[in-house]
């Protein structure tokens, strides 16, 4: 279970900078390529499956998770 629920509000003013809008933090791709949220999700990979793997995540953030997974086999999320 990866907990993605957060609105990042500590980090907001780096994120915007970054991505041009006020995205929660683990949507913003701060270090590298991809966001946060898939890094986290790519260092899981490594032992549990995303079949295995719930991710967490506020229904506000259903854009972005759409982004995130595009095109994926999405891990499960619970909103």
């Amino acid at each position: 279970m990866i907990l993605a629920g957060g609105e990042g509000l500590r980090l907001r003013p780096l994120t915007e900078y970054v991505c041009g809008d006020s995205r929660p933090k683990q949507f913003a791709r701060l270090l590298g390529p991809q966001s946060l949220l898939r890094q986290t999700l790519e260092r899981t990979a490594l032992g549990i499956p995303w079949a295995r793997t719930v991710v967490v995540a506020h229904r506000s953030h259903v854009a972005y998770l759409a982004e995130e997974f595009a095109g994926l086999a999405a891990p499960q999320v619970l909103l």
